[in-house]
């Protein structure tokens, strides 16, 4: 009555007419009048003011129902505005959401009917749950297209790459996407009308599907693939550039779901029909070039099974390579994922060498994709960081990936400071750079917190960076250990308690509580965690597995109690990665190792000479030079210990020669070597005396000698 100026004899007038409209609509609408017949009427003529008013305004409060009522704000609409979206938009919404001041004028305009509520301190807005359920009822002439427009504002905040492409702000969508999916189910039911709807329906399902799964939710992944299959599976065969295959893009993603949820067995068949599937309607070249084959290498090397997984690598690269040619994007992007298959089994030569074919190949271009050019460089520092030898090499990279996102974009945007801190990460490593590389992680924490608050994934990475460098400081464990607890503490807010950052922290305490021998108990407790984490989510062939157990057995071989669990951690965690990684990995030699060390403590020499070798020579294979040196030392010392001083001096000169190359003739270990040198030479020369002494004076320097021994 204040905002239109009527009397109160008018608005009883209306009142009662109304309410005899409402009384004859009563079969139809599941609310009931309260006994002073009120809610109903006043919500009603109310609403007849309101389109008046504003017809747009009143359109939007429809909109408003069929989305959760609970959560709605301004960066949830806005995207529809983006093309090539925007052109299907009715000009009604572009009226209201426009821009914040567009949006902000007509969110007032409902407050001042009481159609909905704010809510303090954040700039979203509700409706209670009976108005926005009659809302929802009053919108039954408009029902197809507004459920339409409803499924295309979620599913296009969705596939938003900037405000919402954060795991908390998509979870914040959930909700919609709830509500949106029965809206989902019967407009399927029309598809067949209009082959467009086909097209944007797809889109919209796709991206439900990827939502969901991206938010733990694989089982509602999966029902919204089963509800779209049966639907699609009828355009097989059809004559349409797009609609035959989109059956077995939903098989793909059924396939992608059923991976993440540990159901290989299904997966592989869904693979391997879709790749059936591509090879009849659209031939074998087209199959092994489009088809599901990097997901059937990622299957496969999960399970272990490596050959076969680089067998389908290079089987869709080379089929890439034929279709496309050898410097197509997509052949590129092919030999990049070949190369970091490469880094991950530590075959750092073949994986360099895609990785400088895809820069080649993108330098060469007449138009290089920035991103894919910026991403591949980044790729080689990190490759580059492995190797002790080619950390200028790896801050090149570095350096130059940070100036093209900068150049690109600006010294905040989130490539950049990601880039920054792998750099950080690697100045962490030298101990001439530590206090810069503080500094500029805690000025990288300032930066992510500025531009995304506290709780967010960018700033608990960061805060497990500077965990790892505060946990190389004997006086800074305290500060590392917040550190590690303050990112866990957000990845469980932001992802729950079973996602790989949420274990690879718990690892990572792990490994800082094994540092002080008072913290046992809390060090197996977070090794356990995680290796049960790891196995639930990869299975129990996979390399963070074997890690986990390798990390665990030498902390069980600590303990005089549990040595024989530590042994047999160890070689469970050596069969594991011999599967994986065959013999030419670092987890392979760092667990042969282990077991000689422990062999060679316990006075079992021969079979710490055969791990001592087994290690010498994969360490040897796959470039691990350092490790190489050590074990070196080691065999020497084992071959002292057996008074065969000609062998141990063997090994000790060639770990010297080493040493001295990579690090210099002033390097502690260097000098650690050269002691063992000159212990070893007076041996031989005491041997060679020996030679010439009588029985009982050969006992007597035998026994000195072996108190002696390195």
């Amino acid at each position: 009555m204040r905002k239109t100026g009527t009397t109160a004899t008018e608005y009883i007038g209306l009142y009662e007419q109304e309410w005899s409209r409402l009384m004859a609509e009563q079969q139809s609408f599941a609310l009931r009048e309260n006994t002073n017949r009120s809610v109903l009427t006043t919500w009603s003529l109310s609403f007849v003011s309101l389109r008046f008013r504003s017809d747009a305004a009143a359109n939007f409060l429809m909109l408003c129902s069929f989305l959760d009522g609970q959560d709605l704000w301004y960066e949830l609409f806005q995207p529809t505005l983006n093309p090539p979206l925007v052109d299907e938009v009715p000009p009604w919404l572009v009226d209201c959401i426009g821009d914040k001041i567009d949006f902000n004028k007509c969110v007032g305009l409902l407050l001042e009917y009481s159609f909905i509520d704010a809510k303090s301190k954040t700039s979203s807005f509700s409706i209670h749950s009976v108005l926005h359920s009659w809302c929802f009822h009053q919108s039954e002439a408009v029902m197809t297209s507004m459920g339409r427009l409803a499924l295309m504002v979620v599913t296009s905040a969705a596939q938003r790459k900037t405000y919402l492409s954060t795991f908390l702000a998509d979870r914040r969508l959930l909700p919609h996407c709830d509500r949106v999916c029965p809206t989902l189910q019967w407009l399927l039911q029309d598809v067949f009308q209009n082959e467009e709807d086909v097209v944007h329906l797809s889109t919209a399902s796709l991206r439900l599907v990827r939502l969901y799964e991206q938010q733990n939710r694989a089982e509602d992944a999966e029902k919204i693939c089963m509800l779209v299959l049966p639907v699609f599976e009828k355009f097989r065969g059809h004559d349409h550039k797009y609609l035959p295959g989109l059956a077995n893009v939903f098989d793909n993603a059924l396939g992608t779901v059923y991976l993440g949820q540990g159901k290989d067995k299904e997966a592989e068949e869904v693979f391997l029909r879709v790749l059936g599937e591509q090879q009849t309607y659209q031939g074998l070249n087209y199959a092994m070039a489009h088809g599901p084959l990097p997901m059937l290498a990622i299957l496969y090397s999960k399970q272990g099974r490596m050959k076969e997984a680089e067998n389908m690598y290079l089987r869709s690269l080379a089929a890439r390579e034929e279709i496309l040619g050898f410097e197509d994007s997509s052949t590129l992007d092919a030999v990049r994922t070949l190369g970091n298959f490469y880094v991950m089994q530590g075959r750092t030569k073949e994986a360099e060498d895609m990785f400088l074919r895809v820069l080649i190949g993108l330098e060469k271009a007449p138009s290089p994709d920035p991103g894919r050019l910026l991403r591949v460089i980044s790729d080689l520092g990190f490759l580059y960081s492995k190797d002790p030898c080619k950390m200028k090499e790896a801050e090149e990279m570095y350096l130059r990936a940070l100036s093209g996102y900068k150049r690109i974009h600006d010294s905040e945007h989130i490539n950049a400071m990601k880039t920054e801190r792998k750099l950080y990460n690697l100045y962490s490593r030298n101990p001439c750079k530590i206090r810069e590389a503080e500094d500029m992680y805690l000025e990288a924490l300032a930066g992510f917190e500025k531009i995304h608050g506290p709780q967010h994934v960018d700033v608990a990475i960061t805060k497990c960076c500077l965990g790892a460098l505060y946990s190389e400081n004997p006086c800074k464990i305290k500060e590392a250990e917040e550190m590690y607890l303050e990112a866990l503490a957000s990845y469980k807010k932001i992802y729950g308690l079973e996602h790989e950052d949420v274990i690879n922290t718990k690892f990572s305490l792990g490994i800082l509580y094994s540092k002080d021998l008072c913290k046992t108990k809390e060090t197996e407790e977070m090794f356990l965690g995680a290796l049960a984490g790891y196995e639930k989510i990869y299975g129990s062939a996979d390399n963070n597995v074997m890690k986990t157990r390798f990390t665990l057995g030498t902390l069980y071989l600590k303990d005089p109690c549990k040595m024989k669990e530590g042994e047999d951690m160890l070689l469970r965690a050596l069969d594991g990665s011999q599967r994986i990684h065959d013999l030419e990995h670092y987890l392979v030699v760092g667990t042969e190792n282990a077991l000689a060390v422990f062999y060679h403590n316990h006075g079992r020499w021969k079979e710490a000479e055969g791990r001592y070798l087994s290690a010498l020579d994969e360490s040897l294979r796959c470039s691990a030079h350092e490790e190489a040196f050590a074990i070196r030392n080691s065999l020497g010392c084992l071959f002292n210990q057996q008074s065969m001083f000609e062998k141990a001096m063997q090994q000790f000169e060639l770990a010297l020669e080493g040493y001295t190359n990579l690090w210099g003739p002033d390097h502690e270990k260097v000098i650690h070597t050269l002691v063992f040198v000159k212990i070893c030479r007076q041996q031989l020369e005491v041997e060679k005396v020996m030679s010439n002494l009588v029985p009982e004076d050969r006992n007597s320097v035998s026994e000195s000698r072996r108190l002696s021994a390195p």
